[in-house]
């Protein structure tokens, strides 16, 4: 691209060759100025001089024109009316300004890829494209609902809507991108854009699910066995500990500022006590791609220890919830959501072995194989315990798989492998990741928020979390592993709540209404009382509201900010590049996975 951003200060006065305080060269011109005289040579020299000077501050490098007269003809200098333009002066330094802007501007969309933003441009606008492309399928076989005014559209357009300003709060405001598109979705679904026939409520289920089931498969896939197994008394202390104390402090502080009996206290808490893994995944996976704190696997701590942490939440929010409307539980009830847990481990080695001999070594397209096996072994953990009944169990067999197949491939063909693997997710991800957080903010009702209770929940939340950030802090401070600096980036970072407060925020409240419109009320909720039911689920779900919009964006903020100050780079230890090829040898080539597969 020829093109010179970072030259000298300008003289006092402008000459011919010198181009003034627009800074850009003549040879984009395609031709001097009629009438007067130019010197290309001089003029070239002096941009490459003052290049020189500015020396790695040049943020571009100068390369000369081609051409039979040293300059290069733009593409525009031959559209009608460029000889006009060629003409208009920068009233500052007479000099064509305006021609060399537009000059710069085809040469930046002629190189896109040579841009330096251009790499992060493309990134944002191939998901959206692909999106676009998806609903123009989408309405040449539906017709209708595909129509600018359907519902099909308006998701579609939720979706690019949250993708590009995901990725303007991360490249302008160096705010994580999942910030932008959770406001994305609140907005569409506050202002009523977002109004979906109830047809589309298992549609939205089926992407939410689907994307969940992709961060926790990726997930999976980077976890360090040597880590998670030196740090697997830490992860259950970690996944149990911190949910218990913040479950205690909301009984008492609900109780106390919002008026809800004990047993719905520790429904509530367990509703907040689950961290969002849509919100502590990526910014994780994010960490483990810079190396920090992987040396002490900080990220496999946190991400082992978060899938437990739902798992339980989820399960226990489902006895608690049978206590409180069918009056009590049964002893089938008792140990069916353990034993998802343990079948969700099981389905994953399982899974995860058979993965690790298929596909063979030397198959084709070995990695685009692999990521197929795992993803598609994930999603059938993921619908498959929801139909049992097993629910929360699902994304614990989606990490088992991912963690168990990775560390087969690590341990017999490296790190690569995985790595290879690792992104394809990473370009699925690209597409689901506005879905996901979009939808996220759409589920988020801003009408429930009533002006009097907010300052009472808000409080409630705070106290709370404080606890849990004390206890976190303790119990790493218990395991001598970390230091200060990494308890206190652990203990905050395990805050964020998203995806499973939007899950069960409701349940309650539906519950409640579905008891107060049948005609033959139960004994364990006579008239009244279910009433005050419907009153203490709508409480319920304001508080669930409230933590999604205080953690989600501030506890993905505080995890990109306070990493590079508190975590430590790990040691460059980078594995070894995997055996090239030997040209000469056509008997063996490299399958795209790192590698070396034997001819058939």
């Amino acid at each position: 691209m020829t093109v010179a951003t970072a030259v000298a200060p300008a003289a006092a006065t402008t000459t011919d060759d010198d181009p003034g305080p627009c800074r850009l060269p003549l040879g984009l011109l395609g031709g001097t100025r009629r009438g007067r005289a130019s010197s290309t040579s001089s003029s070239t020299s002096s941009v490459q001089a003052a290049a020189a000077a500015l020396g790695p501050h040049a943020r571009y490098q100068y390369t000369p024109p081609d051409g039979a007269d040293g300059r290069r003809t733009s593409r525009w200098s031959r559209w009608p009316g460029a000889r006009w333009l060629r003409g208009l002066r920068c009233p500052a330094c007479h000099s064509p300004c305006v021609t060399r802007t537009l000059a710069v501007l085809q040469e930046c969309a002629d190189g896109l890829g040579a841009w330096p933003s251009g790499r992060w441009l493309s990134a944002a606008l191939c998901p959206v494209l692909l999106l676009l492309m998806l609903w123009a399928l989408a309405y040449v076989f539906v017709g209708t609902p595909a129509n600018v005014d359907g519902p099909l559209f308006r998701l579609v357009a939720m979706f690019v809507c949250a993708k590009l300003a995901g990725w303007m709060t991360r490249r302008l405001a160096d705010v994580p991108a999942l910030v932008g598109m959770l406001v994305v979705g609140v907005a569409m679904k506050s202002t009523g854009y977002l109004d979906l026939p109830p047809g589309y409520v298992d549609a939205i289920g089926v992407l939410r699910k689907t994307a969940l089931s992709l961060i926790m498969a990726r997930a999976g896939l980077g976890l360090d066995p040597v880590q998670l197994r030196s740090l697997s008394l830490l992860v259950l202390g970690l996944a149990v500990l911190p949910a218990v104390v913040e479950v205690a402090a909301i009984v008492g502080l609900s109780h106390l500022l919002l008026d809800l009996p004990p047993l719905w206290g520790v429904l509530l808490g367990l509703v907040l006590a689950a961290v969002a893994p849509s919100v502590v995944m990526p910014c994780f996976l994010e960490l483990r791609a810079r190396g920090l704190g992987s040396d002490k696997g900080i990220d496999t701590l946190v991400v082992a220890a978060a899938s437990f942490d739902d798992v339980i939440a989820i399960s226990l929010y489902g006895l608690v919830q049978s206590l409180i409307f069918d009056g009590g539980t049964s002893a089938q009830e008792l140990v069916q959501h353990p034993l998802g847990l343990v079948f969700g481990i099981l389905y994953g080695a399982v899974l995860g072995k058979t993965l690790q001999l298929l596909p063979t070594r030397d198959a084709e397209h070995l990695c685009l194989w692999r990521c197929a096996l795992v993803l598609s072994g994930g999603l059938v953990a993921t619908f498959g315990s929801e139909v049992l009944g097993y629910e929360g169990a699902g994304s614990v067999a989606c990490i088992a798989t991912a963690f168990t197949a990775a560390a087969g491939w690590r341990r017999r063909e490296g790190l690569l492998s995985v790595q290879a693997v690792e992104e394809h997710f990473e370009m699925l991800w690209a597409v689901f990741e506005p879905i996901m957080f979009s939808l996220i903010g759409a589920d988020i009702n801003t009408g429930v928020l009533d002006g009097g209770m907010v300052g009472l929940a808000v409080g409630c939340i705070t106290v709370s979390l404080l606890f849990r950030t004390l206890s976190t802090w303790l119990l790493l401070l218990a395991g001598k592993r970390f230091n200060w600096k990494e308890r206190l980036f652990v203990a905050l970072a395990w805050l964020p709540k998203a995806d499973v407060q939007a899950a069960l925020g409701p349940l309650a409240l539906d519950t409640a209404r579905r008891a107060l419109r049948q005609d033959d009320v139960s004994a364990a909720a006579p008239g009244a009382e279910a009433e005050a039911n419907v009153d203490r689920a709508s409480t319920v779900l304001l508080v669930a509201v409230l933590s999604i919009l205080m953690t989600a964006p501030a506890g993905s903020v505080v995890i990109a900010s306070l990493s590079r100050r508190l975590l430590n780079p790990a040691p460059g230890d980078t594995p070894p590049p995997a055996p090239a090829a030997d040209p000469a040898d056509p008997s063996r080539a490299e399958n795209g996975c790192g590698v070396i597969r034997e001819a058939r």
